[in-house]
């Protein structure tokens, strides 16, 4: 807008006029209709569907499992802090009270942060906020806290799950305004409106309240390869055991046969389908011959010769491989079929690590933006000075990469004897934070005749005797 728009709206709304120039117009474009969302063009990835493909994908399949493990034990070892807006006494306590505030929920904040992170596996996570006075009651009653000022705090943030979800509620510019559910064991309609809660997304693309699964590009090799195991569990059975097969009179098999014959024919259809070869296997078949002296009835296997034309095993580690490099997480993989290497492995999970930090960020932002203003407000400070909610590194520097940047850091002339970098290297490390630095000893001289001094004021000569340096030559 130019300075001349804007001098215009400025006049428009001093004369009383409708402030027109300042109304959004547009909208984001997500399609959604009578709440429910319908960005997604696979209709088994829709609504309640995707939720229930993506628990499966989570709890049955061994490669994303094992990603979803790695992902939750790096986010629930890093470090998160509270960081006050600037220094000053009051900005000093305004962080204090955040960390006692996140000291006293109900529960450790490691769990929430897990729960949380729910919202890689299903796009989003919501969480309604619940607040408690500190009036300092016993931590045994449901409102009880450690702390005894009056202040508004922090009680809990209660998840509500992604299977409970009804649908969504939108105003009529298109923005959300609360999230209908129909949790267990009641299965009641239950709306919370947005102002009671907090929505975590990995993406918050056309304002999408249900984001993107990180399990989204997964699902289509996923699912190949859940219909190739399966087909191969039976060929595996089938060659094992031998296809069975069953030998019946031509007449049991006519249009015209009888009722005897044909509760003959669905008997032994049936011994077919459920024939296995374990402890209790075996057949009892009536010993029939026809005038020729054909048997009526006969029961075989048949096996197959040889290898197969394709080769199931390969095909399930190919798709394993596109399953995890859809998560950025292939480094699972690396030493089962002989191949790759440390350093290969040491960037593929710094990458991995990157994407966990973003989504970590994402929770900050949201308490910075939400959770951390409206605790504030409740206690009567609406200012925007307020302290931030900030997470460290989610992944272990390596010592021995370290020490060589701190080298070449010190070859190239960088003190690094101050206290804040002492401190910094030896929590870095693992070392208690007092670690006290010796100072390096002093030039040493041996005195005497034909003696030699090792300092800048003297250099030793090929005869034993002491010259002066070249810069102190006269």
């Amino acid at each position: 807008m130019s300075f001349q728009l804007v001098d215009e709206a400025v006049a428009t709304v001093e004369k009383g006029r409708p402030r027109n120039e300042f109304r959004e117009v547009g909208r984001s474009g997500l399609m959604h209709t009578s709440g429910y969302i319908q960005e997604e063009f696979l209709t088994s990835l829709q609504g309640t569907k995707a939720i229930r493909a993506y628990k499966e994908m989570r709890d049955n399949d061994p490669v994303i499992g094992a990603v979803m493990m790695a992902l939750l034990n790096l986010v629930r070892q890093a470090e998160w802090r509270v960081e006050p807006f600037e220094e000053g006494q009051q900005y000093e306590a305004d962080a204090k009270f955040v960390e006692e505030c996140i000291e006293d929920l109900d529960r450790p904040w490691s769990e929430f942060i897990s729960e949380a992170m729910s919202m890689a596996v299903f796009g989003w996570s919501f969480f309604e906020t619940v607040f408690k006075i500190r009036d300092g009651k016993p931590l045994t009653r449901e409102d009880g806290s450690r702390f005894n000022d009056n202040k508004v705090g922090w009680k809990k943030f209660g998840i509500r799950s992604q299977d409970s979800l009804e649908k969504w509620d939108f105003d009529d510019n298109g923005r959300l305004i609360s999230i209908v559910q129909r949790p267990a064991p009641d299965y009641r309609e239950r709306i919370i409106p947005l102002s009671r809660g907090v929505l975590f997304r990995t993406s918050i693309w056309k304002d999408n309240p249900e984001g993107r699964s990180i399990l989204r590009n997964a699902y289509r090799p996923w699912f190949f390869k859940k219909r190739m195991e399966e087909i191969e569990g039976i060929g595996v059975e089938r060659d094992l055991n031998g296809i069975p097969v069953a030998y019946v009179p031509p007449s049991i098999l006519r249009s015209t046969a009888t009722d005897d014959e044909k509760a003959t024919l669905a008997a032994v259809e049936t011994m077919v389908k459920n024939v296995r070869n374990d402890s209790q296997a075996g057949l009892v078949l009536p010993a029939l011959y026809d005038d020729r002296g054909h048997q009526l009835f006969k029961f075989e296997l048949l096996t197959t010769l040889g290898r197969r034309n394709f080769d199931t095993n390969a095909i399930i580690n190919r798709m394993n491989r596109i399953v995890a490099t859809s998560m950025l997480a292939d480094f699972v993989l690396i030493g089962q079929e002989n191949v790759g290497s440390f350093a290969m492995a040491s960037a593929k999970t710094k990458v991995f690590s990157v994407a966990i930090g973003s989504y970590m960020d994402a929770i900050a932002d949201q308490f910075n933006r939400v959770l951390i203003p409206r605790l504030f407000a409740l206690n009567g400070k609406t200012d925007h000075k307020l302290p931030r909610l900030t997470h460290g590194d989610i992944e272990t520097i390596e010592l021995g990469e370290l020490a060589q940047y701190i080298n070449a850091l010190s070859g190239a002339g960088l003190d690094l004897t101050g206290e804040q970098i002492r401190t910094h290297l030896a929590a870095t490390a693992g070392l208690p934070d007092d670690i006290e630095v010796k100072p390096e000893p002093a030039p040493f001289a041996m005195g005497g005749g034909g003696g030699f001094e090792t300092g800048p004021q003297g250099k030793k000569s090929k005869d034993g005797d002491t010259k002066p340096n070249r810069s102190d030559a006269t």
